[in-house]
């Protein structure tokens, strides 16, 4: 009889695509996902055109995405990828900074 624990190492990784313009968090996510063991790192962008691109040629299953991201915005990325033949899960999401601004207004 499989157990639930098997069958969690049994399951297949997902490939992530990890975009972010700040090396602190493209790096805190990476260890995050390696931590986790559950997520294959398959490339990061640190704008949106380079996210783009390497969404669809690499065809990540999930898409970590911040939402303020230089040449690109993660918003216009993120519905640039879902127009695609294969549209995955994206997510859009903040920086620290922006957040604690937000919070101490």
């Amino acid at each position: 009889m499989k157990t639930a624990h098997a069958d969690i190492h049994n399951r297949r990784a997902v490939r992530t695509l990890i975009a972010d313009d700040s090396p602190f968090m493209l790096k805190t996510l990476a260890q995050i996902l390696s931590i986790e063991g559950n997520f294959a790192l398959v490339g990061t962008a640190t704008d949106g055109c380079q996210a783009v691109r390497q969404a669809l040629t690499m065809e990540p299953e999930l898409v970590l995405m911040d939402y303020r991201l230089p040449h690109l915005n993660g918003l216009e990325a993120t519905r640039h990828i879902k127009q695609s033949e294969n549209p995955l899960v994206t997510t859009a999401g903040a920086d620290a900074n922006s957040i604690l601004k937000r919070d101490s207004k």
